[in-house]
């Protein structure tokens, strides 16, 4: 029997509302690696793929992220994608490594001489130098700036990331997981853009990054912080929502929730916002969530594959 979403009508609203917000404004090119690298924009800027290939992503969603082999892997974007002078931006995406060595995360080539001399982009160079993001100073040299500890990173789970660069008040911010890790002063320059923005290794291939990639967002103007957690909170392409197929109520909940659905599932998982598993058990329709923290979390029902056939947001209040 077809049953209907026991989310209230207001609070469906405010998500999908703000999930079509987030996506859309001022957005430059989206890549959520739904069994391709197409960019879901609307401005039709898809990433050329050179060597990593489609794996499953934080939600068990099959060729849904990108693996890069830490070799020779890499994509190219489209030159109107590419990071322009005196021009706020910010680049949001999600990533999974255990790699404890430098590497290029974006990279692209700029100057107005030597333009292999030259480079801005997102680098992520261990433990020992931290997370770096750099960036042409008036002499046309580099200057990196934002080094901040990334040993949590190492670990071989999904972390999520935002590059904010806010030109208005000449400001580099990065989150991870949410969290706000650097905020430091900067000085844009009216450089020359020559070069490709590639992603997964520098224009060289002499610091390739080893592991996963997900769900890149590229905007043309600096997001505010209320907005990176929006955005990271409830804009994942990882829920596949179909009303028709599952209820789960009540939604908020204290306490246990009831899943109440003819398909045929294995197993029942709980992830926070950043994948890490919070529940995971033999499929049961009462499901007790009374030891989560209040917050948002997605709900995963599983075949016996380990497929996951839906995905719902729930909130433990």
């Amino acid at each position: 029997m077809i049953k209907k979403i026991a989310i209230t009508s207001a609070l469906l609203f405010s998500i999908f509302f703000l999930q079509a917000q987030y996506i859309t404004d001022n957005i430059v090119a989206y890549y959520p690696f739904n069994g391709n690298a197409f960019d879901e924009s609307g401005n039709g800027y898809d990433a050329t793929v050179n060597g990593p290939v489609l794996v499953t992503d934080r939600f068990g969603n099959i060729n849904s992220a990108y693996y890069f082999d830490g070799y020779d892997d890499f994509m190219k974007l489209p030159d109107e994608v590419r990071f322009q002078p005196l021009t706020s931006s910010t680049v949001c995406f999600w990533l999974k490594t255990m790699q404890n060595t430098r590497f290029d995360l974006f990279s692209q080539r700029i100057g107005n001489f030597k333009p292999s001399e030259h480079n801005f982009g997102i680098t992520f160079n261990s433990s020992v130098y931290g997370l770096q993001y750099t960036h042409p100073n008036y002499n046309y040299e580099n200057t990196t700036i934002n080094n901040a500890p990334i040993n949590t990173l190492l670990d071989g789970e999904w972390h999520s990331f935002a590059f904010v660069k806010d030109v208005d008040n000449s400001l580099m911010i990065v989150y991870m997981d949410n969290i706000k890790i650097v905020e430091e002063s900067i000085i844009d320059v009216n450089y020359i853009v020559q070069g490709e923005l590639i992603i997964g290794t520098d224009i060289n291939n002499n610091v390739p990054f080893n592991g996963l990639l997900d769900e890149i967002r590229i905007y043309n103007h600096a997001l505010s912080e209320s907005e990176i957690y929006g955005l990271l909170t409830f804009s994942n392409e990882g829920y596949r929502i179909n009303n028709e197929s599952v209820n789960i109520y009540p939604n908020p909940s204290k306490g246990f929730i009831t899943i109440d659905t003819e398909l045929d599932i294995y197993s029942t998982e709980i992830i926070n916002f950043t994948g890490k598993v919070m529940y995971k058990s033999v499929f049961s329709s009462l499901v007790n969530i009374s030891d989560l923290p209040s917050g948002i979390y997605v709900l995963l029902l599983k075949d016996k594959n380990g497929i996951t056939l839906q995905s719902q947001k729930i909130i433990k209040s």
